[in-house]
């Protein structure tokens, strides 16, 4: 169960369009998931997915910025700003991937050695 959730956020973050990034633009710190699933406890496991699902939402709020800047820069667009606003953009879904990726790792080694749903 906690793995689905997280590969959910995980898609939302990867189909957002692709966009921007404005210097008004905060992009939150990257997640450090720090635990070890084969020796974590529950709790452990629940609070490192809550830390994810945090730091999804506040990189979900980074990539809506990125978008709205890239739209409020219209047609003045210069190809610098495009290609600067796509790999910000690009980095952060790539952060998050990486950072789901490595959660649901951990979780699966919870789930060889306690019950899982």
């Amino acid at each position: 169960m906690l793995r689905v959730s997280v590969l959910a956020f995980a898609f939302v973050a990867l189909s957002l369009p692709a966009a921007a990034a404005g210097d008004t633009c905060l992009q939150p710190m990257p997640s450090t998931l720090k635990i070890d699933g084969a020796t974590a406890t529950v709790d452990q496991i629940k609070a490192a997915s809550d830390e994810f699902t945090v730091y999804q939402n506040q990189s979900n709020e980074y990539l809506q910025c990125l978008t709205k800047y890239e739209a409020s820069l219209g047609k003045k667009i210069t190809s610098e700003q495009k290609s600067s606003i796509t790999a910000k953009y690009n980095a952060a879904v790539d952060d998050q991937k990486a950072t789901a990726d490595a959660l649901n790792k951990q979780i699966e080694a919870y789930c060889k050695g306690h019950p899982c749903e």
